[in-house]
């Protein structure tokens, strides 16, 4: 059934570039499918006693640890879910549309679809797995048309850096900036969260990333008025 919710708190963070955002509400619905039962995850004692809380404990520090890159100063994300997606045997979404038109009415301002790369049964080597990081369709507070979602996938860890927070972090400043006419939806330096490749462990909020923000009118939708 689609009634699990969970919220994050965070007391201190490292001091992150702001923008007009002003610590408002995002609240993310999550869609999982099979593969994340042959993923890093079962491989984390803090995530893999094979229980549903433990899926929620992992989906609960993927949120805590993309609000920490994105600043509480910016954003307070809060989570719905986990929901399974209406395909949860194929390797990716064949119709996010209709799971995102399944949610439209609980209150999501976006929607994240997680997938895994598959790791062996001796949880160190990674078998196979998906070549991109994520892709985002629309933007905040766009569920009843079909679109308001990305699409990501937690490749686990390199070395001491865990690549989810900072992909799902990327794609979500996409889509709190998809209005925007801009040339490039990206910023040209490496250190940033919106540079178009991932660095694990390099990039965070740097000034393009605000000034696309402050020039943005998505976060002054409805849906994101809810401090």
């Amino acid at each position: 059934t689609r009634q699990a919710s969970a919220n994050l708190s965070a007391e201190d963070v490292l001091p992150i570039a702001s923008a007009r955002l002003a610590a408002r509400n995002l609240d993310i619905c999550y869609f999982l499918a099979s593969d994340i039962f042959t993923s890093h995850v079962p491989c984390n004692p803090n995530w893999g006693d094979g229980t549903n809380e433990g899926v929620k404990r992992y989906i609960n520090e993927l949120t805590f640890e993309t609000n920490q890159m994105l600043g509480v100063n910016n954003l307070r994300l809060t989570w719905k879910g986990p929901y399974e997606r209406s395909d949860p045997y194929e390797a990716s979404p064949t119709n996010p549309t209709q799971d995102v038109l399944s949610v439209s009415g609980y209150g999501c301002d976006a929607v994240v679809f997680l997938k895994f790369n598959t790791f062996s049964s001796d949880c160190k080597t990674k078998t196979s797995g998906h070549e991109f990081a994520g892709s985002s369709v629309g933007g905040m507070c766009e569920q009843e048309q079909g679109l308001g979602y990305t699409i990501i996938v937690d490749q686990g860890f390199l070395e001491e850096a865990w690549t989810g927070p900072q992909i799902l972090a990327h794609h979500l400043l996409l889509m709190l900036t998809s209005d925007l006419n801009d040339t490039s939806k990206t910023c040209p330096l490496i250190e940033s969260l919106l540079h178009p490749h991932l660095y694990p462990g390099e990039q965070r909020i740097d000034q393009c990333v605000v000034e696309k923000l402050n020039r943005s009118e998505v976060s002054l939708r409805d849906c994101m008025q809810n401090k």
